[in-house]
């Protein structure tokens, strides 16, 4: 396991006008216009309808009040990581694999220095990261397996506060023994009715206090 950051990191382009407002085209319409769909694919902004829904359960997990700490597993190029910056003091995000994209990405949006990034190599790893900060919030998009997002949500759950990406009906296309299926989908429909709200592809547990 080891703390990331970025190389020789280069000031942030002052003359694009970047931000995270919901304004016209919202998150998903500046990712779009400046880096090109390949840095949605495989994001929480396939379309920007998913934009409004993540925000949305963020807010909702916020409950008004401002998050101090979110983390993120599965961070990929770092897009939802810098979704979550808008609206958490801190971002706390875990991959396996140090995709180098997102360093630019997150200085040209102005939100590296809230990120903290870490590589690991195994759920041992997760748990030293995780031991370190005092989190509010997760967002679990890393592996779909059954085991898998059994095995983030154990690390996460303490929080009361998780949202799953990728939670899918078997009428979306995908097969029925996708990984996706048997993973996300099974253990959100484990949980207890009253503490999930579904905004499909995403899912929002809080545990009942």
């Amino acid at each position: 396991m080891f703390r990331c950051s970025a190389i020789n990191a280069q000031e942030q382009i002052a003359s694009w006008p970047l931000n995270l407002s919901v304004g016209r085209g919202g998150f998903y319409g500046s990712v779009q216009y400046y880096f090109g769909y390949n840095q949605l694919r495989r994001s929480i902004l396939k379309d920007p309808e998913e934009e409004t829904k993540f925000r949305r359960l963020v807010a909702k997990a916020g409950g008004g009040r401002p998050i101090k700490c979110a983390v993120e597993i599965g961070t990929y190029k770092g897009t939802a990581t810098a979704l979550l910056a808008y609206y958490a003091d801190q971002v706390v995000t875990i991959d396996k694999y140090n995709f180098i994209d997102k360093y630019t990405f997150w200085l040209e949006y102005g939100v590296y220095d809230k990120i903290h990034s870490y590589i690991v190599k195994d759920n041992e790893d997760k748990a030293d990261v995780l031991a370190k900060y005092n989190f509010d919030l997760a967002f679990l998009d890393g592996d779909h397996s059954a085991e898998g997002v059994r095995a983030d949500f154990n690390l996460v759950k303490k929080c009361g506060k998780v949202i799953f990406h990728d939670y899918y009906e078997e009428n979306t296309g995908f097969d029925k023994g996708s990984a996706i299926i048997q993973g996300v989908v099974s253990l959100v429909n484990s949980l207890p009715l009253d503490e999930v709200t579904i905004g499909r592809p995403f899912a929002y547990w809080e545990k009942k206090r």
